[in-house]
């Protein structure tokens, strides 16, 4: 995310560059919407994986407890994944959807 807001920080600078003064606001509020846009479609996209986990395991019948002691994490880290307060690295999708049997990652746009 970080990379992202540095390079449209560039932009407006570029934008202020050839427009002026002036166009600070126009670019700021460019920059701003795009932000928002790719805010969204990154929460849309953890809510989409976290949903996918939630249907596998159910679909497997299995307690969040179950779970958490097949992939052999704590049974918060569970719910921190199902609550969408934490998103699971890598290691760990690898590791539900071994135990879920089911594909979790979510295509790139």
């Amino acid at each position: 995310m970080r990379e992202d807001t540095n390079m449209s920080w560039a932009k407006v600078g570029a934008f202020v560059a050839k427009k002026g003064a002036g166009g600070l606001a126009t670019a700021a509020a460019a920059v701003r919407d795009g932000a928002a846009a790719s805010y969204k479609t990154l929460v849309r996209g953890r809510a989409e994986q976290r949903n996918a986990i939630i249907q596998a395991r159910m679909h497997k019948k299995l307690t969040q407890s179950q779970l958490a002691q097949m992939i052999h994490v704590k049974l918060q880290d569970i719910q921190d994944y199902k609550s969408g307060k934490v998103r699971p690295n890598q290691t760990i999708i690898g590791k539900l959807e071994k135990a879920l049997g089911t594909k979790l990652q979510l295509n790139k746009k």
